[in-house]
C-alpha cells in the first residue's frame, strides 16, 4: 500500500480526476482500471487487507450522486460511470458487487471481526434499524399497501452501511485505512477548489460553484483534530480555508453550512486558545490577498447563494419555535415540516408506528391537506402524488422517525450524543455530527461517516503506536 507524499499525490490526483470527469462518460478512463487492480487483488492476494484499502480509496474519492441531488435538487436522473456508482442493475452497483466478494473473500480467508466497546453502540444501532425495519416492511406488504422500490431503496442503503462495517471489521491492520481517511478528509476540499479554478464547475441557478465529492462534507472537522492535538499544520489551514471557501459559495448547501456551525462552535467553545485564532486570521487574510482574480459578480453570485442558503436555515430553525414563519419558508425546508407533522400524525393513530416506525416500504398520508396547492413536482414521484400515499422524506428529523419511530430517534440520539462527547479522544468522532444530519442521505456519505467512527476507537491505539 501506498504511503506518505505518493499516497497523497494519487488521492488528490483521484478526487480532481472523478470531479473533472463526474456526469460524463469519460469517468470510465479512471474506474476502468480501477476495477481491474481490484479484481486482480481478489483474485491473487491472499491479504484481504490490500483489496479493502485500494476499495475504499477508489469509492470514497468520487462523487456518488449528481450534482443537482448533491445541491438538494431532485429530477437529475443522470448516470454516473465512476467506480462507486457505475451501475450493474437497478440500483446496484458495480463497487458494491465487488463489496460484497471482498467480504466473502474474507470469509473463505477466515478473516475474523473484532468489534471493541466503543464500535458496538453504532454498529448495533444499524443492524437494529436494518433488521427491525426489514421486518415491519415485510408484515406491511402482507397488510398493507407497502412500496417495493421504497423497501428496496432503503433496505440497500443500510444493509450497504452493514456490509462496509464488516468490511473494515475484517481489516488486520486498521492504521493504513486510518491514515488513508485523514489524508481524503484534508485533500478533498483542495481538490475541489483546484478543480473549480482550472474552470470546471457545477451550476446552481445563475451561480457557477465548485463541485465536491461526499468526503469533503467531513473536512471542517479538521478544526477539531488542530484543537486536540493543539498544533496547527499548514496543510490542515488550506483545507479548512477551502472548506470555507466552498461554504462562500453555496456548494454544500444547508447541509454543509450546519455541519460547519456545529463543529465550529464545538471547537470555540471546549478547545480553541487565542494563538489557534490568530493562525486562523493570519492564514484568512494571507487567503484573500492571494486571490485577487475573483471578480465582483463573482462574489455577488457566491452571496446571493450562500445567503439563500443561510435564509432558509435560519428559517427553518425559527419556524420550530414560531409555527406562523412556515408559510415564509421556501418549499424544500417547508415540505420537510410538513412532513414530520404528518408522520407524528400518522404515529399519534398507532401506536405501533409511534414506536416502531413504518419500516421500509411504508407510507403517511396528507390528512391534514398541509400539501394542497404546492409544488412536490421535485420531491415525491408521480405515483405518490397521484396516490396521495407518501413513501420517502427528506432529511434526518424526518426519515429516522418515519422509518424507526420513536424508539429508533432516542437511539439514534443517545449513539450521537455519545460519540460527539468522546470528540476529545479522536476527532474522528465529531464525524457523528454531518453523519447525524445526513443519515439516508446516500450510500457513500452514510459509509463514510460510519467507518470514521469506527475507526475513531482505535485513534488511541494508532497514537501510542507512533
Amino acid at each position: 500500500m501506498l504511503r506518505g507524499s505518493a499516497e497523497s499525490l494519487l488521492i488528490f490526483l483521484l478526487i480532481t480526476l472523478n470531479l473533472i470527469f463526474h456526469g460524463t462518460v469519460l469517468a470510465v478512463i479512471v474506474c476502468i482500471p480501477q476495477f481491474f487492480i481490484i479484481i486482480i487483488y481478489l483474485l491473487s492476494s491472499k491479504n484481504n487487507d490490500r483489496t479493502i484499502y485500494y476499495h475504499f480509496l477508489f469509492t470514497f474519492s468520487c462523487l456518488a450522486i449528481p450534482y443537482l441531488q448533491l445541491l438538494g435538487v431532485s429530477g437529475d436522473d443522470a448516470a454516473l460511470y465512476n467506480y462507486s456508482r457505475l451501475k450493474v442493475a437497478g440500483p446496484i452497483s458495480a463497487s458494491q458487487v465487488l463489496l460484497v466478494l471482498i467480504i466473502l473473500k474474507g470469509i473463505y480467508l477466515r478473516n475474523t471481526i473484532k468489534i471493541t466497546t466503543d464500535m458496538k453502540p453504532i454498529f448495533y444501532m444499524l443492524v437494529y434499524f436494518l433488521i427491525s425495519s426489514f421486518v415491519i416492511g415485510i408484515l406491511g406488504f402482507m397488510v398493507d399497501d407497502y412500496r417495493v422500490n421504497n423497501f428496496i431503496t432503503y433496505f440497500i442503503y443500510l444493509f450497504i452501511l452493514v456490509l462496509y462495517c464488516i468490511c473494515l471489521l475484517s481489516v488486520k491492520n486498521k492504521r493504513d485505512i486510518f491514515r488513508l481517511f485523514e489524508k481524503l478528509i484534508v485533500l478533498s476540499p483542495i481538490a475541489s477548489v483546484a478543480v473549480y479554478v482550472f474552470g470546471f464547475s457545477a451550476v446552481y441557478g445563475n451561480s457557477a460553484i465548485p463541485g465536491m465529492i461526499e468526503v469533503a462534507y467531513f473536512a471542517p472537522i479538521i478544526l477539531i483534530k488542530m484543537c486536540n492535538e493543539r498544533r496547527v499544520s499548514l496543510l490542515g489551514i488550506i483545507s479548512l480555508l477551502s472548506s470555507v471557501f466552498l461554504l462562500s459559495t453555496g456548494a454544500p448547501g444547508g447541509k454543509g453550512l450546519a455541519v460547519f456551525l456545529f463543529i465550529f462552535l464545538a471547537a470555540f467553545f471546549s478547545f480553541m486558545r487565542i494563538r489557534d485564532v490568530i493562525y486562523l486570521v493570519c492564514f484568512g487574510m494571507l487567503f484573500l490577498l492571494i486571490t485577487p482574480n475573483i471578480s465582483q459578480s463573482d462574489v455577488s453570485d457566491y452571496s446571493g447563494l450562500l445567503l439563500y442558503k443561510v435564509e432558509s436555515f435560519y428559517l427553518l430553525i425559527e419556524s420550530l419555535f414560531n409555527f406562523n414563519l412556515i408559510k415564509y419558508l421556501p418549499l424544500s425546508p417547508k415540505i420537510r415540516i410538513y412532513e414530520i407533522i404528518l408522520i407524528w400524525e400518522s404515529g399519534m393513530k398507532n401506536v405501533f408506528y409511534f414506536l416502531f416506525g413504518h419500516g421500509y416500504g411504508g407510507y403517511y398520508i396528507d390528512e391534514l391537506n398541509l400539501f394542497s396547492g404546492m409544488d412536490l413536482s421535485t420531491a415525491f414521484s408521480n405515483y405518490e402524488r397521484t396516490a396521495d400515499k407518501y413513501y420517502s422524506s427528506h432529511d434526518f428529523f424526518t426519515v429516522i422517525p418515519f422509518l424507526h419511530g420513536a424508539v429508533g430517534s432516542l437511539i439514534y440520539v443517545l449513539v450521537s450524543m455519545k460519540y460527539f462527547f468522546q470528540s476529545s479522544v479522536s476527532y474522528l468522532y465529531i464525524s457523528i455530527v454531518p453523519l447525524f444530519l445526513s443519515f439516508y442521505f446516500n450510500n457513500q456519505f452514510g459509509s463514510f461517516g460510519v467507518l470514521c467512527i469506527l475507526l475513531a476507537s482505535q485513534h488511541r491505539e494508532f497514537k501510542n503506536a507512533k
